[in-house]
This record gives structure tokens, C-alpha cells and sequence, in this order.
């Protein structure tokens, strides 16, 4: 009986035998199944806890609740005077109906902070992620300490797109990517996957519900307007976002030398990857002329369709060498760049242990 004998022969330990690794194997699990959960949860708890002191626990959302409870007696949302000084509403008219429940519900605000927590672990969930640890790990992301402090939209987007990604096959995968581009604009790329992998019916579905989105937009503000609207949004924060354009701009160059080479580097993206959604978020996150910290959480769609290293999901959490949501300085801006670089990258290179078709 050879294979027996075979087989505890080499259950034997030799020689070249390495208990050590064992037991570094075993040390690893327990920082994975101990450390990660608690540190995970510590930072969730901290992070509310800390907000709550300071009353700004979910301040994006509380800022622009008066605003979307006045879409109702038709209140124009959209005030252009002073918009550098932050606490406008910079959503769109189909973002506010939608959450129009909560700027009503009594402690709604609270509402939308835990729906943050469960809406990325739902995202993560239709991406098709599976290992507990990926979870644990997102939710020490400062990307997702950001959203959940602030309460803001990134979030949703991030929920709509991966919902788009689990419907792929079907036609109501125009759902979600029409409401993820009426919710926030700089998704339009996601128009442009629809029509390259052929999804002709959802990408019908798609552009219906941005017709639907200019329709709802009407009664408050005219096309002109809101264009002036955003056109003036984006001059005055363009400066302030952790983009390409806004790092050109520190290092001297000029904003039309930064303009050109962010539109060139994020159609280039897009062209490329047109038919592979990760690419196609990637490329969003280059050509959106305004992007703050927590917009990187949406680099969580890639790193959720190509890899399941642990090491990749980790590249994000360096995130916290750039504090706050604004462009701090020239390094903070250059390193958010190099995470958005790098980490989409690694997960190509390194899909882990086991990896998906796109």
C-alpha cells in the first residue's frame, strides 16, 4: 500500500520540515480573525462617536436636507452665489427626490449614516466579493470614513453601479446605471460601457431616465442656469480637488495645460477599457473635474472585479496620509493620484487567489 505509507511519510517532519512557517501561519490568522475585526469596528465606532461630538455627524446630508424638503413647494436648490463657501446643494434635482424620505424622518440624518455602512457592504456583496476580511478591510478605507462621517452620495453611487455590474445580463442594468448618472453626472462613462459591450435595450433604459432627470429639473432652474450652475461650481472647486488638473495647477502649469492632459488621460482610460467596467470607474474617477477624498471608495468596484489580495485591498487605507476631503497641498494631492494609479494596477497584476472574467 504505497500511497498510505506515502502519504505519513511526508506528515512526518523532517529535517527540511519548517514549524516556524506554521506558526507564522498561524499568528497571521489570528491578527486576520482578531485584530482586523476589532480594529474595523473600532474605527467605525471612533469615527461616528468622534462626529457625533463635533455635530457634524453626517454634515453633507444635513447641510442640503433643507434644500430637498423645499423641492417640494418648488424651491430652486441650485443658489450660485458664494458656492466656494461650501454648504450648497450639489446634488441633482433626481438625488433629492430620492432621498427626500429621510430629510423628512425625524433623525433621518442617523438614517442615512448606518445605510452608508450597510450600502458598502452591499455594494461589495453584488460585486461579488465573498471573504469576510475584504469587508472588514474597506471599512478602514478613510474613503469610507469620509462617507460615513459626512453622509454624502458616494455611496449610493457605488451601490447603483454594482447593482449594474450583478444585472449585467439583464436589461434593467440600465436601471441602475441611468439613476447612478441622475444621482451623480461625472458617472456618464457608465453610458459609454452600455454601449460598447452592445447592452442596446439597457442603454435605451439608461438615456430615458436622464430625459426623465432634465424633466424633474425643469420647474426649478432652466437648462442655462443650471449649467452656468455647475460650470461655476466646478471653476471654483477645480482647485481644491484631488485631480490630475488640480496637481498640474500646483506644480505651475497652466489650467488649460491641465484640462487637456486630464481629458486626454481619462479617454484614453475609457477608450481602452470601454467594455470593462473596473476601467470604466477608473476613468470616471480621472475625468470628474471635481474629486474629493471619499469619490476614491469607489475605486472598491475594480479592486472588487479583479482581485481578491489582501495586500491590494490594503493599498486604499494609505489613504489616511491625506487628511480631510480637499486638496490639502501638492503632496496630498499627488499621493490620492498614486493610490487611484496604483491600486487599480496592483489588482490586475495581483488578482489573488482566485479571479473572475469581466
Amino acid at each position: 500500500m504505497p500511497g498510505p505509507q506515502t502519504s505519513r511519510v511526508r506528515a512526518q517532519p523532517g529535517r527540511n520540515a519548517s514549524p516556524p512557517r506554521r506558526s507564522n501561519s498561524g499568528f497571521s490568522r489570528a491578527l486576520q480573525q482578531i485584530l482586523l475585526p476589532f480594529l474595523a469596528l473600532a474605527v467605525t465606532v471612533m469615527n461616528i462617536s468622534e462626529a457625533h461630538r463635533r455635530g457634524d455627524l453626517a454634515v453633507d446630508f444635513k447641510t442640503v436636507s433643507p434644500e430637498i424638503r423645499g423641492l417640494i413647494k418648488g424651491v430652486n436648490p441650485f443658489v450660485i452665489e458664494n458656492v466656494g463657501e461650501g454648504g450648497h446643494f450639489l446634488w441633482t434635482v433626481l438625488a433629492g427626490w430620492l432621498l427626500l424620505p429621510f430629510a423628512w424622518m425625524p433623525n433621518g440624518h442617523l438614517v442615512v449614516v448606518a445605510l452608508e455602512i450597510v450600502g458598502i457592504v452591499l455594494a461589495l456583496h453584488l460585486l461579488g466579493v465573498r471573504d469576510w476580511r475584504l469587508f472588514l478591510i474597506v471599512l478602514i478605507w478613510p474613503t469610507t470614513v469620509g462617507s460615513v462621517q459626512t453622509a454624502n452620495i458616494t455611496v449610493l453611487v457605488t451601490v447603483l453601479i454594482a447593482a449594474a455590474w450583478h444585472d449585467r445580463g439583464r436589461t434593467r442594468v440600465g436601471l441602475w446605471v441611468g439613476l447612478a448618472v441622475g444621482v451623480k453626472l461625472f458617472a456618464w462613462p457608465l453610458l459609454v460601457w452600455l454601449a460598447a459591450t452592445r447592452r442596446w435595450r439597457a442603454l435605451g433604459l439608461a438615456l430615458a431616465i436622464q430625459v426623465f432627470g432634465v424633466l424633474i429639473t425643469l420647474p426649478y432652474i432652466s437648462p442655462g442656469d443650471y449649467l452656468r450652475f455647475v460650470r461655476e461650481v466646478d471653476r471654483v472647486m477645480a482647485g481644491q480637488a484631488i485631480t490630475l488638473d488640480a496637481l498640474i495647477r500646483d506644480l505651475g502649469g497652466s489650467p488649460i495645460l491641465g484640462r487637456v492632459v486630464t481629458l486626454a488621460a481619462g479617454l484614453a482610460v475609457l477608450w481602452l477599457g470601454r467594455r470593462d467596467l473596473g476601467w470604466v470607474v477608473v476613468a470616471m474617477l480621472i475625468l470628474s473635474p471635481v474629486v474629493w477624498l471619499h469619490y476614491l471608495g469607489l475605486l472598491v468596484v475594480p479592486l472588487g472585479l479583479w482581485s481578491t489580495s489582501l495586500l491590494v485591498w490594503c493599498i486604499p487605507v494609505t489613504l489616511f496620509v491625506v487628511p480631510g476631503m480637499l486638496n490639502g497641498s501638492t503632496p496630498q494631492t499627488a499621493f490620492g493620484l498614486l493610490v487611484l494609479a496604483v491600486a487599480p494596477v496592483a489588482a490586475r497584476v495581483w488578482p489573488g487567489e482566485t479571479s473572475r472574467p469581466i
